[in-house]
C-alpha cells in the first residue's frame, strides 16, 4: 500500500464506456506498436538502457493516465480489482460467508485478480479458499 491507496498502476482490469475504452486501447496500442516497429530500434535500445526493460503495456497505460486524468481515473484503493500477489494472503484475507474480506482495507473485495507467478505462489491458499466459497454455493 502507498499512503491511502495501491502503489502501481495495474491495466489488466477496465471499466467504463465501450467508446472511451476504445479510444484508450487504440492510442496505448498505437505508441506501442511505434515503438516496438523496426523505425525505432535505436530509441527502443535507449529506453531498455535507461530502464532496463523493454516498454511494456504497463509505461503506456500509466503514461496514458497521467495524460488524461480529465478521462481516466485509478481504483487506488482496489475496491473493484485486488491484485492478489502483493499480499500475505492469510493475515490480509479472510471469507465473511461467501465474500473475500480484506482486512486492511476492511471492505469485501469485488474481483481477486492473480497474476502469473503468484498463481503457483498462493496455489495452496486458493485451494483452500475455492474450497471455502465452495460450501456457499
Amino acid at each position: 500500500m502507498h499512503g491511502d491507496g495501491l502503489k502501481y498502476l495495474n491495466s489488466g482490469n477496465f471499466i467504463g464506456p465501450a467508446i472511451a475504452l476504445k479510444e484508450m486501447v487504440d492510442e496505448i496500442g498505437e505508441n506501442f506498436y511505434a515503438m516496438m516497429s523496426r523505425e525505432n530500434k535505436d530509441k527502443l535500445k535507449k529506453f531498455q538502457k535507461e530502464h532496463v526493460m523493454k516498454p511494456g503495456d504497463q509505461y503506456y497505460y500509466w503514461h496514458y493516465f497521467l495524460d488524461h486524468k480529465d478521462k481516466v481515473t485509478l481504483d487506488y484503493r482496489g475496491r473493484m480489482f485486488q491484485v492478489m500477489s502483493f499480499y500475505d494472503i492469510r493475515k490480509t484475507f479472510n471469507f465473511r460467508g461467501k465474500n473475500l474480506y480484506n482486512k486492511f482495507l476492511q471492505e469485501d473485495v469485488c474481483f481477486a485478480h492473480f497474476p502469473g507467478h503468484s498463481k503457483e505462489k498462493f496455489a495452496h491458499e486458493i485451494d483452500g479458499y475455492i474450497r471455502e466459497l465452495n460450501k456457499h454455493f
